[in-house]
């Protein structure tokens, strides 16, 4: 378990005014032309889960004080949506709250478009993205359905919030 940041724990307090609200989803969708291999696409996204920790914390309250917990494991689906379905219809289906302390903040899902080509869908919770994160993510998925490796991480979230809390960093915010 780890603390949050200041950033993650506002988040979190504002999530559980109301945990119905989606205003802190952070949704995008692509449209993919072309020959697309659902199965690599699925895989690349288990790569981005497992090289981001934070795609696969759960957050949750201990001993009155909000922490994360990053899963070893997790059961990641790429939600598919059948074609009989209009975009709208999709996204309002696809697109709904988060449940911060039994799922992950990321979900991802396809929709066969009547062209050919397919609508993939991402929603990502502001609690461990924005926008520029959001960029590495794609880039990040493309490059492992693509068959590239990426270096490991040597940092990561967590390791930033609880830098963020630690005891030097509160003396030199005091200081300030």
């Amino acid at each position: 378990e780890y603390c949050l940041s200041s950033k993650q724990q506002r988040l979190f307090f504002l999530h559980e005014f109301d945990k119905k609200s989606l205003a802190y989803n952070i949704s995008t969708a692509f449209e993919l032309e072309g020959v697309l291999d659902i199965d690599r696409l699925e895989n690349a996204f288990r790569q981005l889960i497992d090289r981001h920790e934070s795609l696969r914390t759960i957050f949750l309250m201990k001993d009155m004080e909000p922490v994360q917990q990053i899963q070893s494991e997790v059961d990641f689906k790429l939600e598919i949506f059948d074609s009989q379905y209009s975009v709208q219809e999709t996204l309002d289906a696809f697109i709904r709250p988060f449940d911060l302390e039994e799922e992950i903040p990321i979900r991802a899902g396809l929709l066969h478009l009547p062209t050919g080509n397919y609508l993939l869908l991402m929603d990502v919770h502001h609690i461990v993205s924005d926008g520029h994160s959001n960029r590495i993510l794609v880039n990040d998925l493309m490059a492992f359905y693509q068959g590239q490796s990426l270096p490991e991480l040597s940092l990561h979230y967590k390791d930033y919030a609880e830098w963020s809390r630690s005891e030097e960093q509160m003396k030199r915010l005091e200081a300030h």
